[in-house]
């Protein structure tokens, strides 16, 4: 194993540590998820962070919102790893808002990953899994 590649799984398992301490009642797979948004990244985990990205998302949503529940966490952890976490926020649930009124459906959950995603696209486009970059860590 390549030492960048060791480094990267020393970070992620030191990350799962970190967000298991700080979220200890939450589902242990967004945990890891948390853990590897951080890793792919190249941060160490910020438990404090996530969860004021957490608490945000419960001031914004009401309390059935699909924003809560098991995908808060993976959302809260996104969130952190961004500069304008309000503004992201705001602008993920009016392109969630708008997705619902369009499509006259109930409020589906698996619908959170189309909008979170578009405003992440910027932050991603320059990543080298994006590009296909031969040496991405996820890709060899």
């Amino acid at each position: 194993m390549h030492e960048q590649h060791a480094a990267r799984v020393e970070l992620f398992v030191s990350n799962t540590q970190i967000i298991k301490k700080s979220f200890k009642w939450k589902n242990v797979m967004m945990h890891r998820l948390a853990a590897l948004l951080y890793a792919a990244e190249k941060k160490q985990a910020d438990g404090e962070a996530i969860r004021q990205s957490h608490e945000l998302i419960k001031q914004n949503t009401n309390l059935f919102s699909a924003f809560r529940g098991n995908s808060a966490i993976s959302i809260a952890t996104l969130l952190s790893l961004t500069t304008d976490q309000e503004k992201k926020l705001e602008d993920t649930l009016l392109i969630y808002d708008l997705m619902i009124k369009k499509s006259n459906f109930v409020r589906p959950i698996f619908w959170l990953s189309p909008p979170i995603r578009l405003q992440l696209t910027r932050r991603l486009s320059n990543s080298s899994i994006r590009s296909n970059e031969p040496n991405h860590f996820m890709i060899t």
